[in-house]
């Protein structure tokens, strides 16, 4: 019976560890690919202005391309309480509207920099990085991650104690 409960031990030791190998390494992958996702919906929206080319920011850290956004949908909302020309003269005086893609996804410190140089492109007006909502899922991703790394290590240390007493018994 003494001989079973060793056995038992050992196999139950060596499932846990293997689990927690195996649960560090899913988190680690699903916080990867849902950073890859969260990356893909996530931009900059600068506001020039004059137009600005991709070229202009190849500077830029982790700079993946450029679009620019239409106005056309909020022009056309006025278009029935305003008169033609005044549409028109708005239209003219209307700055430019980008969207920046990264091709990596971002700490906050890295934002913030990256913010700062856009802000140093002339005829940049302003600079929206809605960093509130992007740094709280960065956040919360590398809790995760720690918590994950974390309850593996504390694992393997219980597991290598239960593995010397078990050799010891043998």
């Amino acid at each position: 019976m003494n001989l079973l409960k060793t056995h038992i031990g050992f196999i139950f030791t060596l499932l846990l560890m293997s689990f927690c190998f195996h649960f560090h390494y899913f988190i680690k992958e699903l916080s990867k690919n849902y950073e890859q996702e969260l990356n893909k919906d996530y931009s900059v929206v600068l506001v020039s202005e004059q137009e600005i080319q991709a070229v202009d920011l190849n500077h830029i850290k982790h700079f993946a391309s450029l679009q620019s956004l239409s106005t056309e949908e909020i022009l056309n909302k006025f278009k029935k309480d305003i008169s033609a020309k005044n549409l028109a003269s708005l239209k003219a005086k209307l700055p430019n509207f980008y969207s920046i893609k990264f091709n990596k996804f971002m700490s906050q410190d890295e934002i913030n920099q990256i913010k700062k140089q856009l802000l140093k492109i002339p005829n940049v007006l302003k600079v929206e990085t809605f960093s509130k909502s992007h740094i709280k899922i960065y956040k919360l991703l590398k809790i995760v991650d720690f918590i994950s790394l974390i309850s593996l290590v504390f694992t393997s240390i219980l597991s290598i104690f239960v593995f010397i007493k078990q050799i010891k018994i043998w």
